[in-house]
């Protein structure tokens, strides 16, 4: 049985359903746009209907070789004011598929500025960065770029800065590198949550799977949910303490000074 805050959520929700694409080469937001949330209450948006390509793609991003951004799907929401933000990730069919996501804050640019991929411009410029080759620009666990065939230069790429990742499962199925954020069960859902700034934000979402790459290449179902709540207001006691604290410092601050 629902709580009552519970309730004011699934009231508060609008499930958005979406159709899903067989174009994986560009890095678009076609039917995966959450819109913008206010902050001021509870807001619950889902969209279903999407695939991601593989069982590995994500995962294939916590490496230093990088991963092609068209392993991916890209999700975008904004942000009003600062807010509480979770993002479920479900597969369809959890022996299909091991769900993990990263979000960035900042956007791709959007079709009429042409859509972003690997160019030979982005691997340029790849080539120019430390360790392995990279297989493509998508970075997991990282900041990362991205540009169009518009783009000549690295300043015109669009810029993605890490905020945080949650990945279904453990290290046994996404790999020893550091950085990934498991929740230690295998079960095809996974589930995070951020307190975030106004502005836009991308949500990475892929295959958490990093031994089968070059097997499963078969695209799998998920289901995203983000529900955005407002961050709690400080409480009472919080703020008599605080105040107590600052009131204290000064006292000692003044006994320093008159001995």
């Amino acid at each position: 049985m629902l709580n009552s805050f519970a309730k004011r959520i699934a009231i508060a929700g609008f499930p958005v359903v979406a159709l899903s694409s067989s174009a994986f080469a560009h890095l678009s937001y076609s039917n995966r746009n959450f819109g913008s949330f206010t902050g001021l209450e509870p807001q619950s948006f889902t969209i279903t209907g999407q695939t991601v390509p593989n069982n590995w793609g994500w995962a294939d991003g916590t490496d230093a070789d990088f991963a092609h951004s068209h392993e991916i799907r890209f999700f975008r929401f904004n942000l009003q004011i600062t807010t509480s933000v979770t993002i479920t990730v479900a597969a369809v069919d959890a022996l299909a598929l091991l769900p993990a996501f990263s979000i960035y804050s900042g956007l791709a640019h959007m079709p009429a500025q042409g859509l972003d991929y690997e160019t030979p411009v982005v691997f340029s410029y790849l080539a120019t960065l430390p360790g392995p080759a990279k297989e493509g620009a998508f970075m997991a666990t990282g900041n990362w770029t991205l540009g169009n065939d518009n783009n000549i230069s690295v300043s015109e790429f669009s810029a993605f800065t890490y905020v945080g990742n949650a990945a279904d499962g453990t290290a046994a199925n996404y790999g020893t590198a550091p950085g990934v954020n498991g929740d230690g069960n295998a079960d095809g859902t996974v589930t995070g949550t951020f307190v975030l700034a106004p502005g836009d934000y991308t949500v990475g979402v892929g295959g958490a799977n990093y031994f089968s790459q070059g097997v499963d290449a078969v695209a799998d179902g998920v289901t995203l949910t983000v529900l955005a709540v407002p961050v709690p207001e400080p409480t009472t006691g919080v703020l008599a303490a605080t105040s107590m604290l600052a009131v204290g410092m000064m006292r000692r601050r003044k006994i320093r000074l008159n001995p």
